[in-house]
């Protein structure tokens, strides 16, 4: 079941702005460190969806940890549970109310360290974000 992420005060005027973007789709996390997924979704109001599933586990299902309506300008802040030793795959979708003209941008913490960051628009050529990351628990 999707639990509400509670969207946090207005972030940095920065946060939205199309910075380098740090970090491959692969991560290294060491075991016991907190993980946070951050969402800012900078100029339309949309649906977010971010879901976690071990790689490799036939039998183990990807669990929902967002599923829903999202207003701007606050960002999700989303802090993932602590994870065993193993291979995850951290997705997310976002689609935007307005398709004309709205950003987003998706980073990923550990220990409070950005580690990775994306910028989305309406330039960028799709309708919708679409995101993964794999993260390698060690």
């Amino acid at each position: 079941m999707a639990s509400e992420a509670t969207p946090m005060a207005a972030s940095p005027a920065s946060a939205c702005s199309p910075m380098p973007t740090p970090g491959g789709v692969s991560q290294t996390i060491p075991a016991g460190a907190q993980v946070q997924f951050k969402f800012f979704y900078c100029t339309s109001p949309g649906h977010l969806i971010v879901q976690l599933g071990k790689v490799g586990d036939p039998t183990a299902s990807s669990t929902v940890l967002i599923d829903q309506n999202v207003p701007p300008p606050p960002f999700v802040d989303l802090h993932l549970p602590l994870l065993p030793a193993g291979t995850y795959a951290l997705t997310w979708t976002y689609a935007p109310a307005a398709t004309d003209s709205w950003q987003s941008v998706s980073e990923l913490h550990v220990a409070e360290v950005l580690r990775f960051r994306r910028f989305h628009s309406n330039a960028t050529s799709s309708p919708l974000v679409l995101g993964f990351l794999f993260l390698e628990v060690v």
